[in-house]
This record gives C-alpha cells, structure tokens and sequence, in this order.
C-alpha cells in the first residue's frame, strides 16, 4: 500500500513477520552509506521531465556540517570495512527539500567496493534529484568526483518478486581509484513530496544504527504556524528550537554514537534502535478522516459489478454466505499486482477499473470487497493495519504511514468480521474465516476516533497433523513409507494456496526431497494424494515412498541399525545463536501440531513406554514412546503460547528448544541371524558343521582305535545295524513325535530370540527341558522295541523322578567329557564313548546318577573301539536325515537311539553271560 520512505539516516525497510523472509530480514536497521542506498520519497506534483538529475549548489537555507577532525574507535566493530563519519539530514518543510550529506572512510579493503558505488532512487513522478558535491579525500587533500564520475540511470523495479511496480529510478555511479584510507564526501537533495498527504509531514528520525557513527545532525524547518508533534522511542534527546525569520527550526545532534549490533529473529513491533517519530497529525480521527478522502468511490457499480452482486442474492439466501461469496471472488478471482507509482502508493484504483482488468493491490481489493458488499446492504469499511507492528501501534505517533497494509471490516449481523481480501483460496465460513493477529487498525468509517483491536476468531485446534507409517517386513528388503498430513484452518489455506501455485509433479519432488535429507535412496512407490474438504476447511496430502537398504550394517557386520528423526518438528523449532540479547526473539504464531511416527517391524520388540513434557513460557512440547510387540509408535506434540520469547527468557527458551530436539531422534539396533527363519539353510548349516565334526574325530580317534581293537571284544556293528532296523517299526510314530518336538525346540531358540536377556534365558531353558524330556520318551520306546514291546504315547512319559536324575547325570557327563577334551581330546572322546549309557542305565535299572555313569564305565571295558565305529556310523545317519531338509532326520534319530539301545542290551547280556557274542541275537519280522 505505502510507498516506504528510504533515507540513510532516518529510514527502515521492513519485510513481513509471517514469512521467512520477514523473519530473515526482520527490522534491518543498518547504516548503508557504503552503498549509497540514499533512497529519498519526496514528493511534486507532475512528472519529472527531462534529465533525472542536476548538478548544483546546495541551497541557502541548509547550514554546513563539518566532518569530525577525530573518529569513532571502529576497530571492534567495523562490518563491512567503511566507518561514518558524518550523517546529516536537512528538511525544509516549506519548499519541500530533504538535503543529505555524508561522509564515509574506507577503512580495509572489503570496503572498496561498499564505498565506491552509491546509488539514489528517486520517484520520478514527484521527485527531483539535485547532486551538490562528490568529493573523494586523500592524504587531506580534496579532489573533486562530481564532474568526472560517470552516472547511469536504471528502472530496476525492485519489489517486483512481491507483485508491486512503483516505477522508482535508481541512479547509479561507480567511483574510480578508491583505496583504503580515502574519505567519500557527499550532499545532494531530493525535492517534491507525495502529493497524497497533502503537505503533511510524517517522519522517523534514527538516532542508532548497527554501526558507530562519529557525528549526527538532524534539522527542521518549518513555519511557526504549523504544529509538529515529536515522540522519543528509547531515547530522552531534545532538541534545539530556534525562530529565523518566520520559519522554526529544530536541531538535534549527537557526538560519537555507538554501535548496536544487529540481532537475529527481533520482532517487528519492537523498537531496536534509538529513534524520533515526528508527525503533522494530531489525533487517529484525523487520520482516519485522510483515509477516508482518499478511499471515498462515489461512482456506481458497473454493469458487471451489478451482475455479479445479483448472483450472489439470487444464489444464497443468507447474508454471511453473500459475504462469504464476495470474499472468496475478491481473493480468487482478483490477482494481486500493485501498481503503486506516485499518489497510488496509497490511493487505491477505482473499483469498476480493479473489477475490469481483474488485478489489484491490497488498497484495490479491499475497496473492491467494501464496495461489493455495500451494493448487498452490508456496512464495510476499509481498514489500515500494520503487519509488522500490529499491537505496537497503538503507541505510535498518528500517521498514515504508521500502516503498511489494508483489510476490511464488515459487520453482518452486528457482528464485525475481519477480512483479508489478499489472501488466497480460503475456504471456511465468514465466521471462521482466518485473519492473521494485526493487533489494531485503522477503520476508514464515519465516526472513527481511535485504532480498533483486530479480534481473531478463537481457535484451540490442531493446525497440523503429520503421521509417518513405515513398515518394515524384513531386514533385508527396502522399507515402506506412508504419509499422511493434514493441515486445518489457516494451514489448509496456505496448502491450498501451494499447490495452486506449484505444479503436482513440482510438489511431489519438493516432497520428496524433504525425506532424501534423511534417507538419500528414497523413492516415489505411488503418486501424490491431495484431497481437499472445503466444509471441513481440511486438505490432507498422501505420500507413498520406498526406502532401499532402511536397514544399514554396522562395524562389526553382525548389527544392523535404522533411524527415525521428527524432521518436521526440528524445522519448528528455531533459536537464536547466542543466549545474550538485547530484543526479544521471535518465532511463528500460533503453531500447533502433532507428529507421529508409526514403526510396524518383521519382528516383536521388547516392550518399553517413555514420556517427556516440556514447559516454556513460550511453547509446550510433549513427547511420548510406546513399544509394544512389533509396533513402536512415537509422537511428537509442539504449540506456542505467544509470538516472542523475551530477551530475559532466551536462556531457558534455548535450553528448552535443545531439550526438545534431544527428543525427535530414535534409533534401533538389530542383531542379526538371518533374514527371516529359514529351515533349509539352518539343516545344511548343522550338516556341515556335524562332517567337520565327524572327520576331526574320526581323525583323532583312529590311534585309539588301533590300540584297542587288539586286546578288545567286539560287538558286530552291522548286526546292530540290522536288528534295530527290523525293530524300527515298533513304536516308530511316538518316537518321531518326540523327535519332532525336539528339532521344533531347537529351531524356536536359533531362530526367534528375543531382545530381552531375561526373556532369550528363560526361552532356552524351558527349550531344553522341552527337548530333554522329547529325548527320554525317545529312548523309553527304544527299550520297548528291544523287548518287542508296543505301548501307548501316555507309558513312555518320564516321571519326576527320572527326569531330575537324567539331569544331574547329564551335567556330570558333559562335565567329564568336557574335562577329558582339555587334556588333550583323547580322554574325553573315551570319556564319551564309555560313559553313553547312563541314560539307560537310569531308565533301564532306575540307578542316580553317579551309579549310572559308573555302571556305563564297568560295562563298556574293552569294546571301545567297536563302540566309536558304532558312534561314528550313527552320526553318519544323522547327517544322512539331515539332507532331507529335517524330515529324514525324524526317522534317523530314534533309528540311532534304537541302535545305542540294542547295543546297551547286548552288552548287559554279555556281562551275564561273561562274554560277548557279537550281538548275535535274532529278531524275528513284524
């Protein structure tokens, strides 16, 4: 709307605070002479013609300032390399002449360049531009640049990314043979001023800059009769009043003024530097009186104007829909684009103009919705805010140029609705519908006397709600990730408004390069969703992902690792860099939302909940964690109370937000066995490992086999072999479901260990049990068939007592054994061989267990070496089962424990009988 006022001493740009450029550019006060951004809006009436600038003395009226013989100490606080001497600002209110005259030195060599370009840009449909001096000083002399300096003139049009056209000129010129050390004098002044205000004078005057300045002067003149109303902000300097002929002047000038360093994320209501608003008007009402002139529109509405408000009486029988409908053609159908050269700065186009050629600023729309909604009986008005001050300026001297945007008001129902009619793709009723926080504004009504509060509709809803599913199937394949968010109320409208503005396919990339931060190899399983629910004012975007190698190897190669981080809420939760300030900081308000992030895993997790609440003056945040079987759900909560976080609360604001962020990673590690439980492979890992095993005993075995074989008697292994094989059939189905059960024991324990360590313990032992009492059933069917008995599952069951005194003997056996394989292996493979039956030993003659291992030691005296062929052979078979992925070894198992058990009877037999005859006892078939 306003055509800013950019002069070096006593002027500010600023941007927005609801983006991130305002938040970037927050409340720049710098002092820029280095690149002669020396931008004046004064104002005549008529274009300037001809050339754009003239060389000429200053006017009489102007009182010479001297540059300080000695300078700010800008050693520590020099930025980019110049130091200002001089700044000094003359206005003449009754001729309209704003002189300025600065003097500058280039202190290193980054300042060459900021010292040697300067710039003016002037408004060539009021302004004028006189040149007065040009001097560049060296070694204290004086050499004159005005005359010999080469100036350009450029329509640069600055503004344009924001859709605003002012058709300011910038003159430009580059000084040659700058060096360090030089001193760069200059004056020059710009006439005329924006005929919009009529002669009246608003202005702030800078007394602090980022950067030390050495001297300042400042001065008015003006007639007696006119009245200036002066406000001090952060400052108590008064200053100089002298009458001359008529004409008042008021002097202000401070020595050796430090400087005050820029500081990130400052609000823009508040005041960082030192300053004085000076102002012609004497009350808001009559501001408001100006406001209302400018934006008066006596003209009727056109013949399409009048078409369209008949449409809307015609279509909606409600008031608030009418206004409803008005609002959303104003936003939508009304492009913005501001063509704001000379008094259209502030005076808005005619809105039968703004309706035609269907583009306007906010000045335009907004006249264009008041006098639509005046055409349908609604009282509308516009209104004047401020986007950077918005509460603050209420402590503001009265001025137009205070404001920086216009809404409008409407009252439906003796109720005023605030709207903005810049805005895009709103959708919800009037009564809901968005306004951002403006604070106070100016109403352009009759009767208005002072700024009226800005009211938001209330609201305590979620603005955002973003959940990430990701499934995870297995440890090898790639990982699926879903999302959904959904934005409500003023987040739908900006979402709305986005993909509006940017293609599908453009989005869907945006999209997913905000996940390839995090994970690099993502990518798109499904295109882009995007529904939206205008009666919910709800839009809601689905993503589909694939995520390739999710799972990644760690060091020592038997880990794998995955991480998950809340990215979303890290981008909310800024900081400044240091804890030390002297503003406020401040951050976007209101924000609410929620982040989940789901985990589906190929496996169960141990369980585990975690919680953490944060409490700032500021904002809350919650965190929460919850694992429970094969899912581990995080969320995230994160909602600001207020818009600034105070100067005295930035340490514990800071120490907040890192606690915050301390929470949105997680990560899980997975010890890996295989990719999911694989019988084959884990039978051909047993094979392999049990013919290593074989070999190398066989190997080790074979000397002991030739010193026994001599002195020993023998039992035939391959009459063994025969019998239990005729015998096999007896009792064959209890003794394969006990063997069943005995490799299901296994597998369970190699394959689905759990992550607790108290959980993988008890799994293994009552494994064993399991697999322990299997084994006995195996062996007392084995006992039965030798006798050529049949019996029922229930009569081979161990009892209590059988199975504790197989224990305790099974420890002392492995104890030995283990014992002999120390001293050299040899003694504990005999060990082995001559301790075996003790098991049946306890089943057989119900001995404990240290009279069944002896009984077994007694027994076997002097048929070792026919007993480890015998072993040897049983292993083999095994194997041979083994091969058959698992199935064959369901009937080689109780065949070999058949055999160890004929053998055990054939040995009792000898001992009875005082010999051994080979095992050469008959079967008959069955």
């Amino acid at each position: 709307m306003r055509n800013k006022i950019l002069v070096l001493s006593w002027v500010l740009h600023r941007l927005p605070t609801t983006t991130p450029a305002r938040q970037m550019a927050m409340r720049v006060y710098t002092l820029s002479v280095f690149s002669g951004i020396l931008l004046c809006a004064a104002i005549t009436r008529g274009a300037f013609a001809g050339e754009h600038f003239a060389r000429a003395k200053a006017s009489s009226w102007t009182v010479p300032a001297l540059i300080p013989a000695r300078a700010v100490d800008t050693s520590k606080s020099i930025t980019d390399g110049v130091s200002y001497l001089l700044v000094d600002d003359q206005v003449n209110l009754e001729t309209e002449e704003f002189y300025h005259h600065y003097a500058n030195r280039v202190e290193t060599e980054a300042g060459l360049e900021n010292a040697s370009q300067l710039e003016f840009v002037i408004d060539p449909s009021y302004e004028q531009l006189t040149l007065h001096t040009l001097d560049l000083i060296r070694a204290g002399r004086r050499q004159n640049r005005l005359n010999t300096s080469k100036f350009k003139t450029l329509q640069r049009e600055t503004s344009l990314d924001r859709r605003l056209y002012d058709g300011r000129l910038t003159v430009l010129t580059f000084l040659e043979d700058v060096r360090v050390g030089d001193i760069i004098e200059f004056s020059y002044t710009l006439k005329g001023s924006n005929p919009i205000f009529h002669g009246k004078f608003t202005r702030i005057v800078w007394l602090e800059w980022s950067q030390p300045v050495t001297h300042l002067q400042f001065r008015i003149l003006s007639r007696e009769e006119r009245t200036l109303h002066f406000k001090n902000r952060s400052t108590s300097v008064k200053p100089s009043i002298s009458v001359h002929d008529h004409l008042r002047e008021y002097r202000w000038e401070l020595d050796t003024i430090p400087g005050k360093p820029y500081e990130s994320g400052v609000p823009g209501w508040f005041d960082m530097y030192a300053a004085i608003e000076i102002s012609e008007y004497a009350s808001w009402s009559e501001v408001a009186a100006w406001g209302s002139e400018v934006y008066a529109y006596s003209s009727g509405l056109s013949l399409p104007m009048r078409k369209k408000v008949s449409e809307w009486e015609q279509r909606f029988s409600s008031v608030d829909k009418r206004v409803t409908a008005a609002v959303r053609f104003v936003q939508d159908e009304i492009r913005y684009l501001g063509m704001e050269i000379g008094e259209s700065s502030h005076k808005p186009s005619p809105p039968d103009q703004v309706f035609r050629r269907r583009f306007g600023d906010c000045k335009d729309k907004s006249l264009l919705l008041c006098t639509l909604l005046k055409a349908m009986g609604v009282e509308a008005f516009p209104v004047l805010v401020d986007t950077d001050l918005r509460l603050a300026v209420r402590h503001r001297l009265p001025s137009p140029t205070v404001f920086d945007h216009v809404i409008a008001g409407a009252v439906v129902n003796d109720t005023t609705y605030w709207l903005d009619a810049t805005y895009s793709h709103q959708r919800s009723t009037l009564q809901h519908t968005f306004i951002p926080d403006y604070g106070y504004g100016l109403p352009l009504a009759p009767g208005t006397k002072e700024l009226a509060p800005i009211v938001q509709p209330p609201n305590n809803d979620l603005l955002v709600d973003i959940a990430e599913y990701y499934s995870i199937t297995d440890f090898e394949k790639p990982a699926e990730l879903l999302v959904i968010t959904k934005f409500y109320h003023q987040k739908a409208d900006a979402a709305r408004s986005d993909f509006a503005d940017v293609s599908r396919p453009a989005m869907e990339k945006r999209y997913q390069g905000f996940y390839g931060t995090q994970y690099p190899e993502v990518v798109v399983s499904a295109p882009l969703r995007v529904e939206d629910i205008d009666s919910l004012n709800l839009v809601q975007t689905t993503e589909y992902y694939k995520i390739p190698h999710f799972w990644a190897r760690m060091t020592d190669s038997t880990r794998l690792k995955a991480g998950f981080y809340a990215q979303y809420t890290r981008d909310l939760l800024h900081k400044p860099d240091v804890s030390s300030r002297l503003a406020p900081y401040g951050i976007s308000h209101p924000t609410y939302t929620r982040h989940t992030i789901d985990i589906k895993l190929p496996e169960d997790w141990p369980t585990s909940t975690e919680s953490k609440v944060i409490r700032d003056s500021s904002f809350t945040f919650d965190y929460s964690q919850v694992t429970n079987g094969d899912r581990i759900v995080l969320r995230y909560t994160y909602r600001t109370l207020r818009d600034a976080v105070s100067a005295a609360d930035v340490p514990a604001y800071i120490a907040h937000i890192d606690d915050a962020r301390d929470q949105l990673g997680y990560r899980l590690t997975y010890t890996k066995r295989t990719s999911k439980p694989d019988i084959s492979r884990a039978i051909w890992m047993f094979v392999v490992a049990g013919v290593a095993v074989v070999l190398l005993a066989a190997t080790i075995l074979l000397a002991a086999i030739l010193h026994f074989t001599a002195a020993s008697k023998t039992i035939s292994v391959q009459q063994v072999l025969r019998n239990s094989f005729a015998l096999l059939r007896l009792n064959l189905p209890v003794s394969v479901g006990a063997s069943l059960v005995m490799l299901v024991a296994i597998i369970v324990v190699e394959f689905f260990r759990p992550h607790d360590t108290a959980a993988l313990v008890a799994m293994m032992i009552a494994a064993n049990l399991i697999a322990t009492a299997a084994g006995l059933v195996v062996m007392k069917a084995s006992l039965a068939s030798c006798e050529k008995r049949q019996e029922t599952l229930l009569h081979f069951f161990p009892d209590v007592r059988e199975f504790f005194t197989y224990v305790v003997a099974t420890v002392v056996y492995f104890s030995a054994m283990l014992l002999g394989l120390v001293m050299l292996v040899v003694p504990g493979i005999i060990l082995a061989v001559k301790l075996q039956f003790y098991s049946l030993f306890i089943i057989d003659q119900h001995m404990g267990p240290i009279e069944s291992l002896k009984a077994s030691f007694v027994h076997t005296r002097k048929v070792e070496a026919s007993l480890i062929v015998l072993a040897i052979t049983c292993a083999f078979v095994n194997i041979v089962g083994l091969l058959f992925l698992g199935i064959g070894y369901l009937i080689a198992y109780p065949f070999t424990v058949l055999c160890a058990t004929f053998a055990y009877n054939t040995l009792l037999s000898a001992d009875e009988s005082g010999a051994v005859e080979g095992g050469v006892e008959t079967v008959d078939s069955y």
